[in-house]
């Protein structure tokens, strides 16, 4: 039963972690106004290359800015919608609602670039509709704005389009900018007002709205991306306004700052016009003859300015007399137009055969999802039935299941019992070793208790005092080792079963050293041997008290037998690079032989397993390498080069040390001999 509410739970918990999912991603998303245009569009391009692998909607905004912005430019249009299939995979593996609207506005903005103006009007009034359910206004404003101009071809020629519609995008996108303005939004909607002044014969209006936004791109850094389109617009503006000095001196200037080519020919076409108008033949006539090369360079023929360059040229050829050349012009001007035409035409019936596809293609959706509908009914009866076949199959499925599953618990069950079994007759054999060696190495200390009594009283006797002293010392020396193989063996049972208390704390390690070493101080009095501690007052170690204490005195304790009557034993304790503490003990007795010491060295690295009495290891030396790797710590061993041994512990640096100390600056306590 409880296995069976888990499963559920977790159920429960993966589901909804697939319905929490996006609704995480899309609190993270933006707005239509976050990507807006920017001033530098080569330096958003170099970060979207050198951030292939950022977030998805932060490319899709940086995206969508940058396609925004060559919408504005008057150079490098030939980059223009490069990002679109990017924008609509990330709009589609995103799902984010902004992204997919702002790439139907970006196909729009397309189509109406393109000329084909019945594309555009879809994607445009299926971007409205979208950014209507968002109630994104700087989306709603921006859309209206390309509305508007759908409504219009480049040289403000009315569509087929309902003029109604056109004012109502118009005052619609004034009145959101009213209510939310937005500099960006600001910058779109005055460039709209200006071509409709245009078209309704408000010169003066246009040039003052051409002025004013010129003034709000000065005041807002942020939007002189436009600033280039609206230049182009203020010479117009002379133009219309009759300043053609001023015109042509504006476009002249406006030659040498671009080298696009649809750009050039409308500039060359508004030199000839203004010749046209200052009566300078043959520099006008140069003019459209360049605009008409330009015009035919384009990637499509530009018809508008073909035709509107070649009727201006025979009227300036005209105006100055040269008939025969004006009536060239104007034939070459008829073709260029009949072309226009046929071009007009072709698209219109690429239109209308756009819209009978359109209709075709919904008759076959409806007919399919009718034959899907028949397909569903049918499968769903296929499914029942089919359904009744799983239940029963699944039945017998669980019921041979758990049979299996039985059958694997009790071969598990087996398996333990025979891991058990051979752990239990392995323990029984090391306790019988174990047994066997503590009865060995305790033999030599007891037998050196026979007959004390008889010699002690004989010697006083004799008053050999000096021989009852060094009686006295073999006792104490037999006691304490009878002690410390007692301790031990009391240790590694609690070991072996985990019952012995690990307590890390900080410790003072001057003060523990001294205390281990205090013990063995009056064995060895009246001996030859000495044990010097060098360890600097402020060093503190975080280890357990007990255990660091069992790890020192058993090292301690072979040092000393290694010995013998004459010898040192050096303890020194300092701090290493990797924040740790290092205690070395150094004795000077006979060292070990090479295969004891490469056993030794391999037993405290972890690389084998010793077993007590196998070349010589002894209880002890067992319990320092499981201390050490209870206190995480380790243990190793070296041969001194003349005699000798060195034993070195490493224990963790306390992270409360009183003094900051450097090792080569620690303050050292001096050699203290016991």
């Amino acid at each position: 039963m409880t296995v069976a509410l888990n499963r559920f739970v977790f159920a429960l918990l993966f589901v909804g972690g697939l319905f929490l999912t996006p609704t995480s991603s899309f609190s993270q998303s933006f707005t239509f106004a976050d990507a807006h245009p920017v001033n530098n569009p080569d330096s958003l391009e170099q970060w979207l290359v050198a951030n292939s692998k950022a977030p998805a909607l932060v490319r899709l905004k940086n995206l969508i800015a940058l396609e925004r912005t060559r919408y504005w430019l008057g150079k490098g249009k030939d980059k223009m919608s490069r990002h679109l299939p990017q924008i609509h995979a990330l709009a589609t593996q995103t799902q984010n609602p902004t992204a997919l609207a702002a790439y139907e506005f970006l196909k729009a903005q397309e189509a109406y670039r393109s000329n084909d103006l019945y594309s555009a009007s879809l994607y445009g009034s299926h971007t409205l509709s979208q950014f209507e359910k968002l109630n994104d206004v700087s989306g709603l404003i921006n859309t209206h704005c390309l509305l508007f101009s759908i409504q219009f071809n480049t040289y403000n020629d009315l569509t087929a389009a309902d003029s109604t519609l056109t004012e109502a995008h118009w005052h619609q996108m004034r009145q959101l900018l009213a209510a939310h303005p937005n500099p960006h939004d600001l910058v779109f909607t005055n460039y709209i007002a200006i071509h409709r002044a245009n078209i309704q014969a408000g010169e003066a209006r246009a040039k003052q709205l051409i002025i004013s936004t010129l003034r709000h791109m000065a005041t807002t850094p942020a939007c002189c991306y436009a600033q280039r389109a609206f230049e182009l617009m203020k010479r117009g503006a002379y133009y219309n306004a009759g300043d053609f000095k001023t015109s042509y001196a504006e476009n002249k200037k406006a030659l040498s700052q671009t080298t696009d080519v649809y750009e050039l020919a409308v500039l060359y076409n508004n030199l000839g016009n203004d010749c046209l108008q200052l009566n300078r033949l043959n520099e006008g006539l140069i003019y459209y003859d360049r605009a008409t090369q330009f015009a035919l360079a384009c990637s499509s023929p530009r018809f508008n300015v073909l035709v509107s360059a070649n009727e201006d040229a025979s009227k300036l050829a005209a105006k100055n007399g040269l008939f025969k050349k004006a009536y060239a012009y104007l034939e070459q001007a008829r073709i260029y137009e009949r072309k226009a035409n046929a071009q007009a035409n072709n698209q219109r019936m690429q239109e209308f055969q756009a819209r009978y596809e359109s209709a075709r293609r919904q008759r076959q959706i409806d007919l399919l999802q009718k034959e899907q509908a028949i397909a569903q009914l049918r499968s769903n009866v296929y499914v029942a039935v089919i359904g009744v076949a799983v239940l029963v199959l699944a039945a017998i499925s669980l019921l041979a299941w758990r049979l299996y599953r039985n059958r694997q618990k009790l071969e598990h069950t087996n398996q333990q019992l025979n891991v058990a079994l051979a752990e239990v007759q392995q323990l029984n054999k090391a306790r019988e070793h174990f047994i066997g060696i503590i009865a060995h190495d305790m033999r030599k200390p007891l037998i050196s208790f026979r007959g004390m009594a008889d010699l002690v009283s004989n010697r006083l006797k004799q008053r050999a005092y000096a021989d009852i002293q060094r009686i006295s010392q073999a006792i104490d020396l037999a006691s304490v080792q009878i002690e410390t193989m007692l301790d031990n063996l009391l240790r590694w049972a609690l070991a072996q079963r985990e019952i012995i208390p690990y307590q890390p704390q900080n410790l003072h390690l001057n003060c523990l050293l001294h205390r281990v070493a205090d013990l063995y101080q009056h064995l060895i009095q009246f001996q030859d041997t000495h044990i010097r501690i060098d360890c600097p007052d402020t060093l503190h170690v975080w280890a357990d008290d007990n255990g660091l204490q069992l790890m020192v005195r058993n090292l301690l304790d072979n040092a000393l037998k290694s010995m013998g009557p004459v010898g040192e034993v050096g303890i020194t304790a300092s701090v290493v690079a990797n924040e740790q503490v290092q205690i070395q003990l150094e004795d000077t007795g006979e060292g070990m032989e090479p295969d004891q010491l490469t056993f030794l060295q391999e037993l405290f690295a972890g690389h084998t397993e010793g077993q007590v009495g196998e070349k010589g290891l002894g209880l002890g030396l067992l319990l320092v390498r499981d201390f050490a790797t209870r206190n995480h710590g380790h243990v190793e061993v070296v041969g001194l080069p003349e005699h000798g041994t060195r034993f070195t512990i490493y224990m963790p640096l306390s992270a409360k040390q009183p003094v900051s100390m450097p090792l080569e600056s620690a303050l050292s306590t001096g050699e203290i001999v016991v």
